[in-house]
């Protein structure tokens, strides 16, 4: 399957438009617009990665059209949910004080995993 029928059918089954889409990946919607009407032989990869984990698929099953599994296996590291990407970009937007916490807090939250574990 050809990459933008892999798209069509992902866009479809969350009943989104490509404006839709675009407003909620964070992929400007020229660029969606620009797949169709010039070709998607030379997407970006940042693109293709926030595609992949918009959708939460694997990198390879948007890249390749050879693959029909969609994979998006949570221990890949180079997978991420629409939420994990929001999480990344508000992370990265945090002044140092606000990293510092949010930073506190995992740790807290990952001696307390451990406690359990043990108990």
């Amino acid at each position: 399957m050809k990459f933008l029928d892999k798209l069509d059918l992902l866009m479809a089954e969350k009943g989104l438009n490509k404006r839709e889409f675009s407003l909620q990946s964070g992929i400007p919607y020229m660029t969606i617009i620009n797949f169709y009407k010039k070709g998607a032989e030379n997407v970006k990869l940042l693109t293709l990665k926030k595609i992949a984990a918009y959708f939460n698929v694997s990198l390879d099953y948007i890249a390749d059209d050879t693959i029909t599994e969609r994979g998006c296996n949570t221990a890949n590291l180079n997978c991420f949910t629409g939420d994990e990407i929001a999480m990344i970009q508000a992370f990265r937007l945090a002044d140092d004080d606000d990293k510092a916490i949010v930073n506190a807090a995992l740790r807290k939250y990952y001696q307390q995993k451990d406690v359990q574990k043990m108990a």
